[in-house]
């Protein structure tokens, strides 16, 4: 096989890994066949480390696997990508588990390993197969992942790690934690142009410099460290920050209205690179007092003057509470006829607005001004809707982004049953067959696209809504949500 050109071998070798041949065994008797074929084959299979623990004893011995003498060092020399996941300690800590740690493979976790849905270049699929835009399944999406917890956390083994890597150029944080500081200071040492991924919700609203000495001594004495614990705020001006989950506090207050503590989301968008920004709405409660939070972010912002930098690909909005106001609030740090200089390179919004209608006291209305927000943007390509009632508001939605839309996405708003006589608890925008048929010639690029539509027991009018689908000239991937009303008498609209 020597003589053979790189191109042919590079291509064996390719075909190989992708069937999944890319044990150590394997890999050693490719190199007895062909040093050339080792050389192209080792930085194949060695190029994805995942390093998986459960406890500060099991990541120090799986780190131990990565000396000069252990099993695998040559991670150590080839591996461009880490992938770094705290297990739930019940999923196992024998022999056999460690020894799938070390493996260059990809993970088999449906969720762990795979980035934000917004990222992805399937939009349909991913938003089917993952559970992170589905509220209920969002609450389990992290079952196999864990935290690593405090009284034994010790990131030194990792970060020592980090700094050997020779070719590190991305980082996947899969630990339900903040992302520690010995870890930033490690990437902006060794790797500063290294990827960082974070995918779960950092708490940002804690990490207002010296927060703590601003803090009144009296409240202190009642207030653990842990409430003053956060990223490093340096964390946000990262140079290769791409991919970003932020918890946006929010609390009701006495008369139901939503606060949010989203002084810092002028601050999320420093990073040059940063591509993907994912907000979560949390209504955990936050024991340092709002309006004193709210006031240290307004101060930092007066002080400091953050200007907008990144070039965001995505933004992804939901799910608890009403997020309009995140998106009214990203709006106004530039001022919303300035979207479009803000955010540029945008290409894809994921917006639950109000799905399970929190506050909205017409059903079938939606927030005027949170439509105008959305239409700001530049024509976008990809577009998730969740939770828009009328067809009114889809109608100058898609007016805006229809022309570039490859990629649609349309759920209900899902409001529990019985709250009201008058309220069906499953609120969308009800197109007919013309409007159907409307939707198609304003988005003629259109590739894939999720629509709900309503049943009437096979009626003329039903039938004629499933064949104007057929007027999507470049559709290619379809689902549809099929609405039926069993009740004799459907309930009225308010």
């Amino acid at each position: 096989m020597n003589p053979l050109p790189p191109e042919p071998l590079n291509q064996i070798c390719l075909s190989l890994h992708a069937d999944g041949l890319d044990s150590r065994t394997t890999l050693s008797a490719f190199s007895r066949l062909s040093h050339t074929c080792y050389g192209i084959a080792a930085p194949l299979f060695y190029r994805h480390l995942s390093i998986k623990f459960w406890s500060a004893e099991s990541l120090r011995k799986t780190v131990s696997e990565l000396t000069e003498d252990g099993q695998g060092r040559q991670f150590v020399k080839y591996a461009m990508k880490l992938s770094v996941i705290c297990l739930n300690p019940g999923l196992g800590n024998t022999t056999q588990d460690l020894l799938w740690q070390l493996e260059g493979c990809k993970l088999g976790n449906t969720r762990v390993g795979q980035e934000d849905p917004a990222t992805k270049v399937t939009f349909l699929e991913s938003h089917l197969t993952d559970p992170t835009l589905s509220y209920a399944s969002g609450v389990l999406l992290l079952k196999g992942w864990s935290n690593y917890r405090q009284w034994e956390r010790d990131w030194g083994p990792l970060t020592a790690l980090v700094a050997r890597l020779c070719h590190l150029g991305e980082i996947e944080f899969l630990v339900r934690n903040d992302f520690p500081i010995s870890l930033q200071e490690a990437i902006s040492q060794h790797h500063p142009k290294c990827q960082l991924k974070l995918l779960w919700p950092q708490n940002v609203t804690s990490s207002v410099p010296n927060l703590k000495n601003q803090t009144c001594p009296r409240l202190r004495k009642i207030i653990s460290n842990d409430d003053f614990a956060g990223i490093d705020i340096n964390l946000l001006r990262l140079e290769g920050l791409h991919t970003l989950s932020v918890q946006i506090p929010s609390r009701s207050d006495s008369k139901g209205r939503w606060i949010e503590i989203d002084e810092m989301l002028p601050f999320l968008l420093l990073a040059p690179n940063l591509k993907h920004l994912l907000l979560r709405k949390s209504s955990t409660a936050h024991r340092l007092p709002v309006a004193m939070l709210k006031q240290e972010w307004n101060n930092l912002a007066v002080s400091t003057q953050p200007v907008p930098v990144s070039s965001l690909h995505s933004i992804s909005i939901g799910e608890a509470g009403p997020p309009e106001n995140i998106l009214l609030k990203l709006a106004s740090i530039a001022d919303i006829s300035q979207l479009r200089c803000t955010f540029p390179n945008l290409e894809r919004l994921f917006i639950s607005t109000n799905g399970r209608g929190w506050r909205c006291p017409d059903l079938n209305s939606d927030d005027d001004i949170g439509v105008s927000a959305i239409r700001a943007f530049n024509p976008l390509v990809y577009l998730h809707l969740r939770g828009f009632r009328s067809v009114s508001s889809l109608n100058q939605i898609i007016q805006r982004h229809g022309p570039t839309l490859k990629g649609l996405i349309i759920m209900p708003c899902i409001r529990d049953k019985g709250r009201t006589e008058d309220d069906s608890g499953y609120k969308y925008p009800e197109l007919d067959a013309f409007g159907i048929s409307q939707l198609a010639k304003s988005c003629p690029q259109l590739e894939e696209l999720r629509l709900p539509i309503k049943r009437s027991m096979g009626s003329q009018e039903e039938c004629e809504m499933y064949k104007a689908v057929g007027s999507f000239s470049n559709l290619h991937s379809l689902v549809l949500d099929l609405h039926f009303d069993p009740r004799p008498r459907p309930v009225d609209p308010m």
